[in-house]
């Protein structure tokens, strides 16, 4: 028969008193209630760190609920969406697959969750595990496990099974490889992971160890080492109740220099025995560099709590769960950094080789208002600042736990400054122990890519009396900007025009957004009201694209401002656009007219218009423009549209007014960048008949002789037929001979021959005169000659 276990959880610390008011700024919203279904199938209790996976989900444990009563690995939107991935204890009576999950998963290299029970695995008959007792004759006993979880699949495959080295030690039975994992994983860049359990060991005193877990190789694990499914189990060190040694250790974390680092929460004699942190490498040489409670009367704190933080300086952060300003249960959050040449500063503790400072000891305000007792270590927030929460604190007497103050807090400081601040007290909007917002969060937070903090807590609805099975949180705290919308598009635009559109950029979170720059790329410009944007308000950006190149063309409009708490933070809203080309190609850009006859009209000469762009050329519209505009006139089929690649035909005439050069300008104005286009008009008005020379004096004549005879020409500048030609002169001068007709044809010459014949000496002078149909008639040529 299956049957459901129960472990005594190894805490590092105790109850206390509490209370407080919280900042009324910061705002929580509870996203899910759990143990929301009926026998609890959606998990209670939930525990540990949650982790936000690549996904953006959030992925965490619960040690109670689910299917089977023992436990749940569950999937989180940001929204509240719950998916169980895993029930414990679906596998065998005694839960071979595991029960009792408290720290959470890790994601592996390998995109699979890896993390621990505290129970399930081998059944034993021995009390070796600390209470994790199958309930119902015979007593038995489990481990717990090392698990992986396929998230896509759901399939979980149990890799190691503690408990199943026994030694015996001086008459004693140990679990030689450990026992009862609280703490979590932490995996190498070779995919070997490590972690630590609070019992179990070779030493002879089962306090516990740390242990690597790595993958099998081909040829089995080697000697020394403890087969498990697909890996092997070493024991890297033990614990111990030697002065100074340390016992019962919590998670680990891997430090920037490669080694582990850690806390145990107690241990046997001074010092040591309130709790230590400590070092081991991955060959498992451990030191340890600091005993709590090596100041005076414990304000430095006691009974560490897993798991420390890191920052970028290789200074180490955590809190404890015990003393500071108290005698017992309070705690305080810690600094541990490498001691200078010249020793620990004053006001720091010394330890092997490292130094401690005290950056807040718990109930330091009165009726304990900044919280007391937490549970878990901190997390870094994007601001800087160190974010975590109180089991207990800020509340009334006998809210959540009959005794104590308060129902928890979450609060953050400054590394730098020590600058503490209560950003939430638990069971805020209801009376205990209904706390729909959460109350006695045994578990840690976790920043999410939006900025804002999620974490877990019990509280929600109370069952039976007593407090609820657990809530899925979110809390804001830092200025966040958020804008819509998220890009912008402003599809296809001709060359040199321009169109704007709205960005939206809104402050959801409670601290002021301070924007300290907005810059666009590309073919893009903005213009703005922002500035410094209160909690809840938003400015406009006001962004226009004008295309300077046809196709594709990208910007960013790239903000800076202090998102999430981070000054000179940059945040992005992509651009884009498409750039069109509506173009025009004229056959030609001159047309010369030549000589014309005044008042007469040329034949036209055409201009043949292309649309020759990737889009349409519109509002198309052709006139002439100049000083002598009105002597020359123009007709199209051109449209107002022309498609690409289309043509259109513009026909141009030339009517002289003037005797003279005359010019003006075909002007096409449309959509095209290069609007307008021109076409230079040139031509000449001359008469509409020409007769020349226009004079001519004859050579010397004896009288009563006839001169040789001159040519006289006349041109018909018309287009048309010159008609009533006639031509006469007077004596002593006489037509010898004429070409000329009654009419002459378009553009064609006639000649007149005169002769000088001169009856007396003397000059004597005369016209040649020639009548036609032309508006310059008559055309006449002067005549001299001298009689000799």
């Amino acid at each position: 028969m299956k049957v459901r276990l129960s472990f005594v959880v190894i805490m590092f610390l105790a109850s206390v008193v509490f209370g407080g008011t919280p900042s009324s700024a910061q705002q929580l919203t509870t996203l899910y209630d759990f143990c929301s279904l009926t026998n609890c199938t959606d998990g209670a209790m939930p525990q540990g760190y949650p982790i936000q996976d690549s996904d953006g989900n959030f992925y965490a444990v619960t040690s109670g609920g689910g299917e089977h009563g023992q436990g749940t690995i569950f999937q989180m939107t940001s929204t509240g969406g719950l998916t169980t991935l895993y029930s414990f204890c679906s596998v065998g009576d005694y839960c071979t697959d595991g029960a009792q999950p408290y720290s959470g998963v890790i994601e592996g290299s390998d995109g699979n969750f890896y993390g621990t029970t505290v129970g399930g695995g081998i059944a034993q008959t021995y009390d070796l595990c600390g209470g994790a007792t199958a309930i119902g004759p015979p007593p038995m006993y489990t481990c717990g496990t090392v698990f992986k979880l396929n998230p896509t699949t759901g399939q979980l495959t149990t890799l190691y099974t503690f408990c199943s080295q026994l030694v015996t030690i001086n008459s004693n039975l140990f679990c030689g490889d450990g026992s009862n994992p609280l703490g979590g994983l932490v995996e190498d860049s070779a995919g070997n992971f490590y972690g630590t359990t609070p019992r179990g060991g070779t030493s002879g005193q089962g306090t516990g160890i740390v242990y690597e877990l790595s993958p099998e190789p081909a040829g089995g694990c080697a000697a020394g080492s403890n087969p498990g499914n697909g890996y092997c189990e070493n024991l890297l060190s033990n614990f111990c109740l030697s002065s100074g040694c340390g016992a019962g250790p919590g998670g680990l974390i891997q430090g920037s220099d490669g080694n582990f680092y850690g806390v145990t929460g107690s241990g046997w004699g001074e010092p040591g025995a309130n709790g230590t942190v400590f070092e081991i490498t991955p060959g498992g040489a451990m030191t340890t560099l600091y005993d709590f409670c090596s100041a005076h009367a414990c304000a430095d704190g006691g009974g560490p709590n897993p798991n420390l933080v890191e920052d970028s300086a290789g200074n180490f952060y955590g809190t404890t769960s015990l003393y500071g300003n108290t005698g017992g249960p309070g705690g305080t959050i810690f600094k541990l950094f490498i001691e200078p040449a010249s020793g620990c500063p004053s006001g720091s503790n010394t330890g092997n080789g490292w130094c401690e400072t005290t950056l807040h000891p718990f109930c330091s305000l009165a009726d304990c208002a900044d919280g007391y007792a937490p549970y878990f270590g901190l997390i870094q927030g994007s601001d800087g600042n160190l974010y975590g929460m109180t089991y207990y604190g800020d509340g009334p007497e006998s809210e959540c736990v009959p005794g104590v103050y308060g129902c928890g807090t979450i609060f953050n400081i400054s590394p730098t400054t020590g600058t503490f601040n209560t950003l939430y007290d638990f069971c805020t909007a209801g009376t205990a122990p209904d706390c729909p917002d959460g109350a006695l969060p045994f578990a840690a937070l976790v920043q999410g890519k939006d900025y804002n903090f999620y974490g877990l807590a019990a509280g929600g609805p109370p069952a039976a009396g007593n407090i609820g099975e657990g809530i899925f949180f979110r809390l804001v705290v830092l200025p966040i900007g958020s804008f819509s919308p998220a890009s912008l598009s402003f599809g296809t635009h001709d060359l040199g025009t321009s169109s704007a559109k709205n960005v939206t950029l809104t402050n959801t979170g409670q601290q002021p957004l301070i924007v300290s720059g907005i810059a666009p790329s590309g073919d893009f410009s903005e213009k703005n009201n922002c500035g410094t944007i209160a909690v809840g308000a938003a400015c406009t950006i006001r962004v226009t694209f004008t295309p300077s190149q046809i196709g594709t063309r990208t910007g960013t409009l790239t903000i800076t401002d202090n998102d999430g708490g981070v000054t000179g933070n940059l945040q992005a809203v992509p651009l884009t656009g498409t750039g069109a080309n509506p173009a025009v190609t004229l056959s030609a850009d001159s047309l010369s007219f030549g000589n014309q006859a005044i008042d007469t009209t040329s034949n036209a000469q055409k201009i043949t218009l292309t649309s020759s762009g990737t889009t349409s050329l519109e509002s198309i519209s052709i006139t002439i423009v100049g000083p002598n505009a009105s002597d020359f006139r123009q007709t199209s089929d051109c449209p107002a549209t022309l498609k690409p690649n289309a043509k259109c035909v513009i026909s141009v005439t030339f009517t002289p007014s003037l005797l003279a050069a005359e010019s003006a300008t075909l002007q096409v104005s449309d959509n095209a960048v290069n609007s307008p286009q021109t076409v230079a008009l040139t031509g000449t008005g001359e008469v509409q008949a020409t007769l020349t020379p226009a004079s001519f004096t004859f050579p010397k004549t004896k009288v009563g002789d006839t001169s040789t005879g001159h040519k006289f020409t006349l041109k018909n500048n018309l287009s048309t037929t010159l008609t009533g030609i006639s031509y006469s002169t007077a004596a002593p001068f006489a037509i010898l001979s004429s070409t000329c007709g009654t009419t002459l044809n378009s553009n064609a010459t006639c000649a007149i021959v005169v002769t000088f014949s001169p009856t007396e000496t003397g000059t004597a002078t005369g016209t040649l005169t020639v009548s036609d149909s032309a508006n310059n008639t008559p055309q006449t040529a002067s005549l001299a000659g001298t009689g000799d």
